[in-house]
């Protein structure tokens, strides 16, 4: 699996959500060190990421702030960002609905966690827009994305995309 730096992405996997994010708001829930975040800002209109940057019971705890943080400042595309550190339960009333032409799920990767990220991606994501979710096929994401949003559209990898959701 060819990943790029400091990110659990593979290269295939970001390229596609670059594809996605072109000129659209993007809504990232679990950002690790925000690589994946530099490449979204390079062409989208906005990235907003949420994520608590401590890890979960299955990647294993870490606090990854300082390096998403470095990762931001080192960049040109910090401006482009908007950061907020809160689990995604605490922020859902704060973020907008409906005008996300892109939202990424990849936070905590337990059955309950995942259902909570796409119950909230499914409300923010424009009609128009897709939902990319990440790890396909490991933990429980394959059982939850099935479950509430059926066969993917289309997949890279363990990238699973929805498109045209109601």
């Amino acid at each position: 699996m060819n990943q790029t730096p400091d990110c659990l992405m593979t290269v295939a996997e970001t390229n596609m959500l670059v594809e996605l994010a072109r000129d659209r708001w993007v809504l990232q829930l679990g950002a690790w060190k925000g690589e994946t975040t530099l490449r979204l800002a390079d062409v989208a209109r906005l990235v907003v990421d949420v994520d608590h940057f401590r890890g979960d019971a299955y990647t294993g705890p870490a606090d990854t702030l300082p390096e998403y943080r470095a990762n931001l400042a080192r960049s040109c595309v910090a401006d482009d960002v908007v950061t907020v550190v809160a689990s995604f339960g605490m922020v859902w009333d704060v973020l907008a609905r409906r005008c996300y032409g892109l939202v990424v799920v990849d936070g905590a990767h337990d059955l309950q966690s995942v259902r909570h990220d796409l119950e909230l991606a499914v409300v923010m994501c424009k009609p128009d827009g897709h939902i990319a979710v990440h790890d396909w096929g490991r933990w429980d994401v394959e059982r939850a994305c099935t479950g509430l949003l059926g066969t993917p559209d289309s997949f890279v990898e363990s990238l699973a995309i929805y498109s045209g959701l109601p």
